[in-house]
C-alpha cells in the first residue's frame, strides 16, 4: 500500500529526519551482534572445518556500512566465507539440502494434525539437528541452517531466528529491542568480491564493496555531511512511503550521481528541495552504480527491480 507524504514533507520533518542522531544505540547494537556472530561462529567451526574465525569477514551492507543511521534502520550484513570447496558445493544438485527441506517439510505437514504435547516436543528436537558434515556437499544453505541453530542457542528464548531464503533474519526485543531487525546474509568471499548466491542454474552475483566504499569517500570528501544527510533523508522516506526495505546502493548511487553543487548550504530542506527538483527534471538510467561505475542503475543486476520502488516513491513526496 502506498503512503503519500505529499502533504507531511515540510521542512520540520526533513530537518529531524537529518539532525536525527541514532549513532550511539546503532553502536550498542553493532557491538552486539559482533559478540553474537563470533560467540556462534566459534562454536560452528568446532563442527564444520571449513569455518573458522580467519576465514569469515562480518561485513556491513545498508547503513551500518555508511553511518546514515535513523530509528528506522535495520542491521544487515553480509557474512562471507571464504571457502572454494563450499562454492563449488552451492553449485551441486545437493541430497543434503533436499533431506534438510523434506524434514522441514515434514514437520510444518505433522504440526497440522492432532498430537500429544510431548510427541510435538520430540519432532521439534528431531527437526533441530545440524546437519551431517559431508565435505562434498555442505554449501551455503547447509551452513546457513547450521549457524541459524547456533544462532538461536545463544540468544534468549524470547528472540526468534528466522530461516528465509538467502539469509537469516533476528528479532528480539529482550536482546536488541522491540524494533531492531538484523539481516545476516551468508555469501562467499574470495578476498576481493563477495558472492551473493542466485540459484545453480545462475551461479553467483559479485559485489564489489571497496570500489563502493572508494566511491562513496571519494563523494564525501568533496560535499561533506550532507551527503549522509541526505541518504538519511531518502532511506526514512523511501521505507515509509514503498513499506520495503531500502536498497542501500541504490539510494547511494542516486546521492552520487547529484551533481556536488547542490549539496552546499546550511539549510538541508533547501538542499533537500534543490535535490528532488533535479531528480525529477533527470533522466535516471543513465546514473551510475556507486559499486559499478562501468554500469548504469537500470544495468546493474544488484540494483535490478528497484526503478519501479524508486517511481513510487517519487510520486508521494
Amino acid at each position: 500500500m502506498e503512503v503519500n507524504l505529499k502533504n507531511f514533507v515540510d521542512k520540520k520533518l526533513i530537518e529531524s529526519i537529518a539532525n536525527d542522531d541514532n549513532s550511539s544505540f546503532a553502536g550498542v547494537m553493532q557491538e552486539k551482534i559482533v559478540n553474537l556472530m563470533g560467540n556462534s561462529l566459534s562454536n560452528l567451526a568446532v563442527r564444520v572445518p571449513f569455518i573458522n574465525i580467519e576465514n569469515t569477514i562480518l561485513q556491513p551492507v545498508n547503513e551500518t556500512f555508511n553511518g546514515a543511521f535513523t530509528p528506522m534502520s535495520s542491521y544487515i550484513y553480509f557474512l562471507g566465507i571464504n571457502s572454494p570447496q563450499m562454492e563449488i558445493n552451492s553449485l551441486k544438485n545437493n541430497l543434503n539440502l533436499k533431506k534438510i527441506r523434506e524434514k522441514i517439510s515434514k514437520a510444518w505437514h505433522d504440526s497440522k494434525r492432532k498430537k500429544s504435547k510431548r510427541r510435538q516436543q520430540k519432532e521439534e528436537e528431531k527437526n533441530r539437528e545440524f546437519t551431517d558434515f559431508e565435505p562434498e556437499k555442505y554449501n551455503l544453505e547447509s551452513f546457513k541452517h547450521d549457524l541459524q541453530l547456533e544462532l538461536a542457542g545463544n540468544l534468549s528464548v524470547t528472540s526468534i531466528v528466522y530461516n528465509l531464503p538467502s539469509k537469516l533474519v533476528i528479532q528480539g526485543k529482550d536482546d536488541f529491542g522491540s524494533v531492531s531487525q538484523i539481516e545476516i546474509i551468508p555469501v562467499i568471499y574470495d578476498g576481493e568480491k563477495f558472492k551473493y548466491f542466485l540459484g545453480k542454474k545462475k551461479g553467483f552475483l559479485e559485489i564489489d564493496m571497496n570500489e563502493r566504499l572508494l566511491n562513496f569517500n571519494i563523494k564525501y570528501e568533496i560535499v561533506g555531511e550532507n551527503f549522509i544527510k541526505m541518504i538519511k533523508i531518502f532511506n526514512n522516506l523511501f521505507k515509509n512511503i514503498t513499506k520495503e526495505n531500502v536498497n542501500q546502493i541504490f539510494i547511494e548511487s542516486l546521492m552520487y550521481n547529484i551533481p556536488d553543487q547542490l549539496f552546499e548550504g546550511d539549510d538541508i530542506y533547501n538542499v533537500f528541495v534543490n535535490i528532488v527538483n533535479y531528480l525529477n527534471m533527470t533522466d535516471i538510467s543513465k546514473f551510475v552504480s556507486i559499486e559499478n561505475k562501468t554500469e548504469t542503475i537500470l544495468k546493474s543486476k544488484i540494483l535490478k527491480g528497484t526503478i519501479g520502488l524508486y517511481n513510487k516513491f517519487f510520486r508521494n513526496i
